[in-house]
């Protein structure tokens, strides 16, 4: 389950932590033609820390399927 918190700048982050991976979101109301993403898998090691663009977040969709 998602925790939704408000940033200093005004916007949402979105934040999922289980089972050893750890998502987030942030949208920015400064840019809203892109999402700010951090992903880390506690297992594999593998991190990310990406800018994506609304239209094409295959990435997302990547990092949103590691946490089923």
């Amino acid at each position: 389950e998602p925790a939704i918190v408000p940033t200093n700048a005004g916007g949402i982050q979105i934040e999922w932590h289980t089972q050893g991976v750890d998502l987030e979101l942030e949208i920015d109301p400064k840019e809203l033609d892109s999402i700010r993403m951090t992903f880390e898998n506690l297992h594999s090691g593998e991190e990310l820390d990406l800018t994506l663009p609304m239209n094409g977040p295959s990435e997302l969709e990547f990092c949103v399927g590691c946490l089923s």
